[in-house]
């Protein structure tokens, strides 16, 4: 068991004489998809609709993708004690590309079906899905759909835990806005480790004494996730295998 006290303080250990390097990482993961997309609206309002649209969907998601996976990389390597790299934001174009972009690609789409329900199913289906960029940054050789459904066996009453940690940070994103966005080098940081380290504990939880239970919440939760499982059977082999393929032609 963990409080959310300690790992807050972990990550405020982790993040001394990091911020610099970390503001940079992020910086990158997030212009270059900025800049394509920016580049694609621009075709588009000067008449270029075609060209303008495949633009900003390689920069929304085919950009998106690998660099926001580089970034879970990154800020693994600092919860292990190591110095953050810019370099390893690349990391998913040579490791794990396809599978970066099919897992992005099935977590949209699938919170977006449940969401169109109803959007508490959506909203679970978030906290549900949550460690899969984690657990595919740690186990490349996984496939999109074995890393979500295994975000949900670790997620498994843990949901309620992680939404409360979110909203204990509503005080620091006030910050974040009132001091236009300066204080967020230091805050989105220690919001990401804080994240990463809440990933680490579960999963070290998930595998040492099982699944916890939260019966305020497992009575509603397993219903969407029994569904949800069908709907993953369903629709995740074929985007699997194109992954696989992607990275398998990139490997030769």
């Amino acid at each position: 068991m963990f409080t959310r006290a300690e790992i807050k303080e972990q990550a405020k250990a982790q993040l001394k004489g990091k911020v610099g390097i970390l503001f940079v990482c992020a910086l990158v993961a997030s212009v270059i998809p900025a800049i394509v997309s920016g580049i694609g609206s621009a075709l588009t309002s000067s008449g270029n609709v075609a060209v303008g649209t495949i633009v900003s969907l390689a920069g929304s998601l085919l950009l998106t993708a690998p660099l926001s996976l580089g970034l879970v990389m990154v800020y693994l390597n600092v919860t292990y004690g190591e110095d953050p790299q810019v370099g390893t934001v690349f990391e998913p174009f040579k490791k794990c590309y396809g599978k970066s972009v099919a897992l992005f690609l099935l977590f949209e789409i699938f919170i977006m079906l449940w969401t169109l329900l109803l959007v508490i199913p959506g909203i679970i289906m978030t906290f549900a899905y949550s460690q899969a960029f984690f657990i595919l940054a740690e186990n490349p050789d996984m496939s999109p759909m074995e890393c979500l459904k295994e975000s949900k066996r670790i997620m498994k009453g843990r949901k309620m835990d992680l939404f409360v940690l979110y909203l204990s940070f509503i005080p620091w994103m006030l910050l974040v806005c009132v001091t236009f966005f300066i204080a967020g080098i230091w805050v989105i940081p220690y919001m990401t480790l804080t994240f990463t380290n809440f990933y680490h504990r579960i999963k070290e939880g998930a595998d040492q004494e099982g699944n916890y239970n939260n019966a305020a919440t497992d009575a509603v939760t397993n219903i969407i996730e029994n569904a949800a499982d069908k709907v993953e059977e369903v629709s995740g082999n074929v985007i699997d295998k194109a992954a696989d393929a992607v990275d398998g032609s990139s490997e030769n």
